[in-house]
């Protein structure tokens, strides 16, 4: 498999970069966000066996079109 299997929450005030998105229907399920009490955890990294499917789908996308780095919606 290409691509990164690893993934974290980055924030940066200061630098502009390029990236890609994934907005994305929450429906009706629990979904992956960023709260108060998973920040920390989230900057450190995920394990990619907790990320949906669909955000290891776009992690791989993104990364094969060159992007470093990819918003999800209900990460940022």
């Amino acid at each position: 498999m290409d691509g990164p299997r690893k993934a974290r929450l980055y924030t940066s005030n200061d630098e502009q970069a390029e990236y890609a998105c994934l907005s994305h229907c929450w429906g009706g399920k629990s979904v992956l966000q960023t709260t108060k009490s998973t920040i920390k955890q989230y900057s450190v990294g995920f394990s990619w066996g907790e990320l949906p499917r669909t955000f290891q789908d776009a992690i791989h996308f993104a990364y094969s079109l060159g992007f470093k780095y990819l918003w999800i919606d209900s990460l940022c």
